[in-house]
């Protein structure tokens, strides 16, 4: 293995001095390892006379990757799932918003999205009622829209296969709603953008179509702030809020409750 300073260390050659051998294999972005380094160090320096210490630190690009990798063994975002991250924002003014609208002009209320899309509903509603023996009758009422409302359930259930959280990324009209309101959220996951060196590792490790973190297709799960090498991503806006912090007060809330 080739060292940093240009040198070559091989395990057999520090066995010949050592006893033992200290492998240490962290990645710099990483609180848990930065956290460990005191009590390794410390460790060391007590058997220093019989251990050796090799520390491998992973390289940016591989610990992201290997984020991604570990979190989810679904496909990888593309340009092709950005555009379809937009579908859910027709669905919102279609189905949503202009079809019940239309008809409440009528006064004949018609929920479209849980008429025509829902797959929540196909599954839990009409093929639990079809399948109960008692609903025998029902099965000869089902036509056209029942086989429609199958074939987007399938999907659906097929995307989600191999898709990360593909009905709400593509379909679910509640998460765009959602996504108009990221950058203004009282509570979400921010970066200061005066520290950032735009080594885009949130950007490349987040599973969900951001182009940076906190925008419209942002689901704040906080999973980057871990990842940043810079330690510049926080819960809350100003970043007075760190993750830890609000682990703290999630525990609190929970011990009242």
């Amino acid at each position: 293995m080739e060292c940093i300073d240009g040198s070559t260390f091989t395990l057999s050659d520090a066995l010949k001095d050592h006893e033992l051998v200290l492998i240490n294999l962290f990645f710099t972005g990483c609180p848990p390892c930065r956290m460990e380094f005191p009590f390794l160090q410390e460790a060391w320096e007590q058997n220093s006379d019989r251990t050796g210490d090799l520390r491998l630190s992973v390289p940016l690009r591989a610990a992201a990757g290997a984020a991604v990798s570990a979190a989810d063994k679904k496909a990888e975002k593309s340009a092709l799932t950005r555009r379809l991250s937009r579908v859910k924002y027709g669905v919102l003014a279609v189905f949503a918003l202009a079809i019940p609208a239309w008809f409440a002009l009528r006064r004949v209320p018609l929920p479209g999205f849980c008429k025509y899309i829902c797959p929540a509903g196909t599954l839990e509603g009409a093929v639990l009622l079809l399948l109960h023996p008692n609903n025998s009758e029902l099965r000869t009422m089902t036509g056209g829209l029942f086989l429609w409302k199958i074939a987007v359930l399938l999907l659906v259930l097929a995307a989600c296969v191999f898709l990360f959280r593909a009905f709400c990324r593509f379909l679910c009209p509640l998460g765009a709603i959602y996504s108009l309101f990221s950058r203004i959220a009282l509570l979400g996951v921010r970066v200061d953008e005066t520290r950032c060196t735009d080594c885009s590792a949130c950007v490349r490790a987040c599973p969900m179509d951001i182009r940076s973190v906190g925008n419209s297709e942002c689901v704040q799960c906080g999973s980057c702030i871990d990842l940043c090498p810079a330690g510049i991503v926080t819960y809350n806006r100003s970043g007075a809020l760190s993750y830890e912090t609000l682990l703290e007060l999630v525990a609190e809330a929970r011990g009242q409750t």
